[in-house]
């Protein structure tokens, strides 16, 4: 499936062009990848639960009165997450074989929902550094150690060069870094 049709001359260089048509062929695997062996399937479905169920639990649990914060930490975490999962992916650390859209970033469905919904509880929840903290280890073991591999084993997730426990500093380093840019942006605002 060809998406758009590009010339050379459209360009300054003849590698932009390359470029360009490397992206059309690839949004065109992607797509038929995902009609064929994606939508519809167990892991797809799996997503949009995934999805339904976080923001679910999320509206019943969160405390209406740290409705900012929370979403500050969970647009933050969201943030991150995107941005690792982009460079990951793009440097072939894993690869996701399955997604709810094509056009949509891989594994946007646990960078905006699950993750974030995850650190915004921890947030509220522990509001001491110490509990805090402790929290985010717990946090981060389970999802290194527990739902990656289970991912894994499902055929959702395929680490390529990514060993499990790389993930563990980088799930408790994004949560002491939101705690703090939000102390940071508190003492800001109170001057």
């Amino acid at each position: 499936m060809l998406v758009y049709k590009y010339g050379i001359d459209q360009y300054e260089s003849e590698l932009m062009a390359k470029l360009v048509q490397a992206q059309n062929n690839l949004t065109a695997l992607r797509f038929e990848h995902w009609h064929k062996y994606e939508l519809y399937s167990i892991n797809w479905w799996l997503l949009i639960l995934i999805v339904l169920t976080s923001w679910v639990i999320w509206m019943r649990l969160v405390d209406k009165r740290q409705i900012k914060d929370c979403l500050l930490v969970g647009l933050s975490i969201g943030l991150m997450s995107l941005i690792v999962d982009y460079i990951g992916g793009e440097k072939l650390f894993w690869v996701y074989p399955v997604t709810i859209y094509p056009l949509l970033p891989r594994l946007l469905e646990i960078d905006l929902a699950a993750l974030p919904v995850s650190y915004m509880l921890i947030y509220q929840y522990y509001p001491k550094w110490k509990a805090y903290i402790i929290a985010l280890i717990i946090l981060g073991a389970m999802l290194s150690f527990v739902a990656e591999p289970l991912y894994h084993l499902s055929d959702g997730y395929q680490p390529l060069v990514w060993k499990y426990y790389y993930s563990l500093p980088i799930y408790i380093i994004m949560g002491v870094f939101i705690k703090w840019f939000i102390i940071k942006l508190r003492h800001i605002e109170q001057r």
